[in-house]
């Protein structure tokens, strides 16, 4: 696969990039810069650390990374962070979903749609979701 040269949500899901900053942060001692997770990702850009600080600066204001200015800019997962990255379904929960037919889907489509509704944090990221899921992929 080549290497991504943008960090769009068409590419690259939050929840990916979550992943790759924590296994980032953990090889850094806790906390990791654009560049190092520009280096983990290998992206082909002019600019990969501006490219990847300007993405992290979306998920830090989405509540998803915690940024910090000691030695420069510095990015770790928050716990909101690790919630969306570590959700998962159970096999049931799947079975559940598969098993749905159209007006079945709707309806469980609003009632996601609404329980987003109560957190401006949940609203956004799950929006991202559905886009990044809905999109077909360039890589």
């Amino acid at each position: 696969m080549p290497a991504p040269n943008s960090l769009k949500i068409t590419e690259f899901s939050d929840r990916e990039l979550l992943y790759i900053v924590s296994e980032t942060c953990e090889a850094n001692g806790g906390y990791c810069t654009s560049q190092e997770v520009a280096d983990a990702i290998g992206i082909n850009h002019k600019h990969p650390a501006t490219c990847v600080g300007s993405r992290l600066a979306w998920m830090s204001s989405l509540g998803l990374l915690e940024k910090i200015h000691d030695k420069g800019t510095r990015w770790r997962v928050s716990p909101v962070g690790r919630e969306f990255r570590n959700g998962d379904l159970s096999v049931e929960q799947r079975s559940a979903l598969d098993s749905m037919g159209r007006g079945e889907l709707m309806m469980a489509t609003r009632l996601i749609s609404q329980r987003a509704k109560r957190s401006d944090t949940n609203l956004r990221v799950l929006k991202r979701e559905w886009r990044y899921g809905t999109t077909v992929k360039s890589r």
